[in-house]
Formats: structure tokens, sequence, C-alpha cells
């Protein structure tokens, strides 16, 4: 007898509230324009550049002083700094990517029901729609919108966008997104979690 359960049911406790917090999101981000769902992930990585930059900035400062200081107990002291400040980077972003996870998820849901009932998406046009275009037949430039087919040609055959993320596939992305590996049996959507 198992007193403790096993470690996927443990692993599933700890995942179904988020995927809970994932649909909750997902329900209140439908009302919200195209751009304002595209603008979401300009948010998110400022995100994680400002969390980053905070580090940058002394870690370049301190780089700086090796090469101005030519003690080696000096300069091992401040290399030590540097692996020290990297780690606490390291779980700074983590924790950046974490507050943000289930809205992130949600935006990408939300993203794909969107292509999935529409045969375009319209949005203001950007730098990157303009780059994306002269490469990307499904991405067309409208004066100053950019129209985001759903539907594409793959080898001579069309294709349309017709998935909405189910919770095992959130799940699955969860999974991925902790740096683990989740097996799913055919047929369960491992293209669209990754």
């Amino acid at each position: 007898m198992n007193f403790f359960g096993t470690k996927s049911k443990r692993d599933m406790k700890e995942l179904v509230p988020l995927v809970e917090d994932i649909l909750h999101m997902s329900d209140s981000i439908t009302s919200i324009s195209n751009d304002e769902l595209r603008n979401k992930t300009v948010e998110f990585k400022q995100k994680i550049i400002a969390k980053n930059n905070e580090f940058l900035d002394k870690i370049t400062l301190l780089r700086s002083q090796i090469n101005n200081d030519s003690n080696r107990n000096n300069q091992e002291r401040i290399f030590k700094e540097i692996d020290e400040l990297d780690k606490l980077k390291f779980t700074a972003i983590n924790d950046v990517l974490n507050a943000i996870k289930a809205e992130a998820f949600a935006v990408i849901k939300e993203t794909a029901r969107r292509f999935s009932l529409n045969d375009s998406i319209i949005v203001n046009l950007n730098d990157s729609d303009i780059l994306f275009s002269k490469n990307r037949e499904y991405i067309s430039i409208d004066g100053v919108h950019s129209v985001w087919n759903s539907n594409w040609s793959s080898g001579e055959v069309m294709k349309r966008w017709d998935m909405i993320h189910y919770d095992v596939q959130l799940i699955g992305g969860l999974v991925l997104h902790d740096g683990k590996i989740a097996e799913m049996q055919t047929g369960e959507g491992k293209t669209l979690v990754a």
C-alpha cells in the first residue's frame, strides 16, 4: 500500500491549480483587443529584461574592476562575486517567469482560440510584421495593419489553424516549463504542448 501516492499523482495535484489559474486568466482576456493581446508578450519580455538588467549592470561593473585590478586575490574575489550574482540573477528571472506563467499560458491559449475561430487576425503594423511578411506567405501588410492568416500552405497542402489547448496540453506545457519531460499518448497533442 502506498500512503503518499505516486509521484505522478503528487505532480498532478500541484499542476491542477495552475491549470485552473490559466483557465480563469483565459476567461479574463477574451475581451481584450488583438493588439492588447499581442502586447502582453511585450510586457512579459520587458519584465524579464528589467530583472536581468538589475544584475547585468552590477556584473558589468565588476568585470570592469577585474580588468583594472592586477591583484590576483582581488580578481578571485570579484569572480566569486560575479558567480554569486549570476546565480541570484537566474533565481530572480525564474521568479519572474513563474509570476507571469499563468498569464503567459492564457495568452497562448487565447491566441490559439482566436486563430481557430477567425480566417485572419488583424493587428497594428510593427517592425517585426514587416520583417516576417517578407518570407511568410500567411502574413501580409495592409496599410497600417498586419494581417495574420490562419490558413497556410505546407507542401502544397492548405492547412488551417484549428487547435485550442486542452487541459492536458496545458499540463504538458507546465511540465516543460519546469524543465521536466512529460510522456503523452499518441493524439494528445505533443506538438501543441511544445
